[in-house]
């Protein structure tokens, strides 16, 4: 007697694709709507306007230069709080196994929220610490390998596993961008803009993960 779901096309049934869909086509219809309102409407410097507000010189260049740095920093920290929240009521209600999936994935994205807050890859570690770039997107993906390692099993059971996958393809572009956007002319709107796409993603995705992990009623989310 086969495994039960031991069909694949039973399998990928089982995945919600439709939400991921959805998410996808607002997240990069959303993101972008907004990048090209930021420069063709307002006539700004999307790149300028998304640098970090540590990096912004006060008094140098335009009035609103980082005032978009922190759209990626408040991604993450919604995530961190949505999951952390998650976690404490599945451990009170007993259901520890679950509870620390959401901890470990909000201890994951505070540790992003944490770089990108900080500049810590991109000016803390080659700067202070003498850490070159590289070295510490590597730390940051091995570190993000680590988690869906220690989860696996529970992510390809999750159902909304499209939706992490479409987060994971834009922040990896964003990263790669990052790293070596200077070598093939790539800069940072293109980086900020997978950036926000793929935090945006990871944000729904935790929302929905956490809203049905804590459900009592039934209730299909």
């Amino acid at each position: 007697m086969s495994a039960p779901n031991s069909d694949p096309g039973v399998s990928m049934r089982r995945y919600r694709w439709r939400a991921a869909a959805w998410t996808a086509a607002a997240t990069l219809t959303g993101v972008v709507v907004f990048v090209l309102f930021i420069r063709n409407v307002l006539g700004w410097d999307f790149e300028v306007a998304a640098l970090s507000p540590l990096a912004s010189d006060v008094g140098f260049g335009p009035r609103y230069q980082g005032w978009l740095g922190s759209f990626g920093v408040v991604g993450w920290a919604l995530t961190t709080a949505i999951a952390g929240l998650g976690a404490t009521i599945l451990w009170r209600r007993g259901e520890r196994r679950e509870g620390w999936f959401l901890a470990a994935s909000g201890l994951l994205s505070a540790a992003l929220l944490f770089d990108d807050l900080f500049m810590v890859h991109s000016t803390v570690a080659p700067r202070l610490l003498g850490v070159p770039k590289p070295v510490v997107i590597i730390v940051l993906v091995a570190v993000a390998v680590t988690w869906a390692l220690l989860f696996r099993r529970r992510l390809l059971a999750e159902p909304d596993l499209p939706i992490l996958l479409w987060a994971a393809l834009w922040y990896a572009v964003a990263l790669f961008i990052d790293a070596f956007g200077s070598m093939i002319g790539w800069g940072g709107v293109r980086e900020e803009t997978a950036k926000l796409i793929g935090v945006a993603s990871w944000l729904v995705l935790f929302w929905r993960v956490t809203l049905r992990s804590i459900e009592r009623d039934g209730v299909d989310v």
